[in-house]
C-alpha cells in the first residue's frame, strides 16, 4: 500500500500539478506575447501531448531494459528539465521545445505508469487501485489550481511557474527514493509451467507481433478512445482561455479548474461501480451526451452566467473520469491477459493523440473563423460518430465474450 501511495503520488505530481494545469498559464502568456498567435501557440501544448503519446508507446521497451524505478527517474528528469525552459522562454521554438520535453516526461512518468506499478503489486482488484491511483491526478489539480491562480495574479506566471518547477523537482525525487521495485512476476497470479520468480519475456516476445491482429476488435477501440479523447480534452483543455474571452478572472477560472478535478476525483468510484452494474456502454453514452450537451450550451448560449461555466466543469470533470476509465475498461473487455499491459499504454497513447488533435483543433478554428462556433459543431458531430463506433462494439464484444 505504501508503493499504492507512490502509484497515487505520479499522478498527483505530474498530471495534477503540471500537466492538467497547463491551461491556467495560456490567457497570460498569450498577453503578455500578443504577437504569439493561439494556435501558434496551443502547438506547444500539442506538441507536449503528441510526445507523451511516444512515451505511452515505448512504455514496454523501456521497462524491459530500466524497469519502472528507471522509467520515474527518466520522466523526472525530462519533466523538469522541460518546465525549467518552458519558465524560461521567451520564443515559440522554446516554448515548443519545452513542451516536447515535458509531453516525453509525462508519457514516463504519467497514468500509464501508475497502471504499471499497480499492477506490479497487486493481484487482485486492480481496477480499485488504479482508480485510488488516478484520483491523485484530481487531487493535484484541486490543490494546486488555488495556488497558480493567485500566483499569476500577484506575481505573474513566470515566477508561479518556476515555483511549481521547484516542487515537482522536489517531490519527484522523493517519489524515486521511496519506491521500490519487483520482479517481473510480483504481484502477478501464478501461472501453469512457470516457477516463482521465472520471466515471461520470451513467451511474450513471441505472441506480440500478432497479438493485435488476433483480437478482432482492437483497433476499432483505438479509434474510439482517440476520438473520445478529441470530444472529451477539446473544450476542457481550453476552457480557462474560452472563459478569459467571455471576461472571467483568473480566480474564478481557477475556481472552476479545482471544482472540475475535486468531481474527477469524488466520481471514481461511482462510475467504476455505474461501469460493473450498467455496462461500459451506457456510461460511455450517458458521459458523451453530457459533454455534448455542454457544447451545444456554448454554442447558443453566448458569455455565459458564472454558474453555468461551474455547471460545465462539473460535466468536464464527470467525463474526465468516465471517459479515462472507459478507455482501460474498451480495451480490457477485448485483450487478454497476458497482453493487458503494452496494449493499456497503447491506449492511453491513443487517448492523448486525440486530446492533442482537438486542443489544437478548437484554437486553430478560432483563428480561421473568430469563433468557435465551428468546433462545437464538429465535436457535437464526433460525440455521434464514438456513439455509433461503440454500438458497432457491442456486437463485437458479444462475441468476444461467448
Amino acid at each position: 500500500f505504501v508503493m499504492l501511495g507512490c502509484a497515487t503520488a505520479v499522478c498527483f505530481i505530474y498530471l495534477g500539478m503540471v500537466c492538467n494545469v497547463m491551461g491556467l498559464y495560456t490567457p497570460a502568456i498569450l498577453e503578455e506575447y500578443p504577437n504569439f498567435s493561439r494556435s501558434s501557440f496551443t502547438l506547444a501544448v500539442t506538441l507536449m501531448n503528441l510526445l507523451a503519446a511516444l512515451g505511452n508507446m515505448l512504455h514496454t521497451p523501456v521497462r524491459e531494459r530500466v524497469n519502472i524505478r528507471g522509467m520515474l527517474v527518466l520522466g523526472w528528469g525530462l519533466t523538469v528539465t522541460g518546465m525549467s525552459c518552458y519558465a524560461s522562454a521567451h520564443r515559440l521554438p522554446v516554448f515548443y521545445a519545452a513542451g516536447a520535453l515535458i509531453g516525453l516526461g509525462f508519457g514516463f512518468c504519467g497514468s500509464g505508469t501508475a497502471s504499471l506499478m499497480v499492477n506490479a503489486w497487486f493481484a487482485k482488484r486492480r481496477g480499485t487501485f488504479v482508480s485510488v491511483a488516478m484520483a491523485g491526478a484530481g487531487l493535484g489539480v484541486a490543490a494546486a489550481s488555488p495556488v497558480i491562480s493567485r500566483g499569476i495574479e500577484q506575481f505573474g506566471w513566470r515566477a508561479t511557474f518556476w515555483l511549481i518547477t521547484g516542487c515537482v523537482a522536489v517531490l519527484g525525487l522523493i517519489l524515486i527514493l521511496i519506491y521500490r521495485s519487483t520482479p517481473e512476476t510480483a504481484g502477478l497470479p501464478g501461472r501453469w509451467g512457470e516457477e516463482p520468480g521465472q520471466k515471461r519475456e520470451e513467451t511474450l516476445k513471441e505472441k506480440k507481433k500478432v497479438r493485435v491482429r488476433e483480437h478482432p476488435a482492437y483497433m476499432t477501440v483505438l479509434i474510439l478512445i482517440f476520438l473520445m479523447g478529441i470530444v472529451l480534452y477539446s473544450v476542457m483543455a481550453n476552457l480557462s482561455v474560452i472563459a478569459t474571452d467571455m471576461g472571467y478572472s483568473i480566480i474564478q477560472i481557477g475556481t472552476m479548474s479545482s471544482l472540475m478535478f475535486a468531481v474527477n476525483v469524488v466520481m471514481q468510484l461511482p462510475v467504476g461501480m455505474g461501469c460493473d452494474r450498467f455496462g461500459t456502454s451506457r456510461i460511455l453514452w450517458i458521459i458523451v451526451g453530457l459533454i455534448s450537451a455542454v457544447h451545444l450550451l456554448f454554442l447558443v448560449g453566448g458569455r455565459l452566467p458564472f454558474v453555468c461555466m461551474l455547471a460545465a466543469s462539473v460535466v468536464f470533470g464527470c467525463g474526465k473520469t468516465g471517459l479515462n476509465n472507459l478507455a482501460v475498461d474498451l480495451v480490457q473487455e477485448v485483450v487478454e491477459e497476458e497482453d493487458k499491459p503494452p496494449m493499456l499504454s497503447l491506449g492511453v497513447a491513443f487517448l492523448s493523440l486525440g486530446s492533442a488533435s482537438g486542443i489544437y483543433l478548437v484554437q486553430m478554428m478560432y483563428d480561421l473563423t473568430g469563433s468557435y462556433r465551428l468546433s462545437y459543431l464538429i465535436l457535437i458531430a464526433a460525440a455521434a460518430v464514438c456513439v455509433a463506433i461503440d454500438l458497432y462494439l457491442c456486437r463485437k464484444r458479444k462475441g468476444i465474450q461467448a
